[in-house]
């Protein structure tokens, strides 16, 4: 699921357009700790990757990933996290 915002960038004295994409991963554990962890040894996080749409020239567009395993980060609205 696609969201979009505005944001403003200080160090940069601009606002930025963001897009931010939203997902569950599963990432395997170690396989040392396998056994801590339910679900055949997966951590099941949710994800938000932001990225910048129509960055200026010159200027690298924005961009970062968040995982987070909080209870319930799927039900916050993503801009949340920006």
């Amino acid at each position: 699921m696609a969201h979009r915002c505005t944001i403003d960038v200080p160090r940069e004295r601009r606002q930025a357009d963001l897009e931010i994409r939203t997902s569950y991963v599963d990432i395997p554990c170690p396989d040392r700790k396998k056994s801590r962890f339910p679900n055949n040894g997966t951590i099941k996080l949710y994800a938000a990757y932001v990225t910048e749409l129509g960055a200026p020239k010159g200027v690298e567009p924005l961009s970062w990933m968040l995982l987070t395993n909080l209870p319930g980060a799927h039900k916050v609205k993503p801009y949340r996290y920006v």
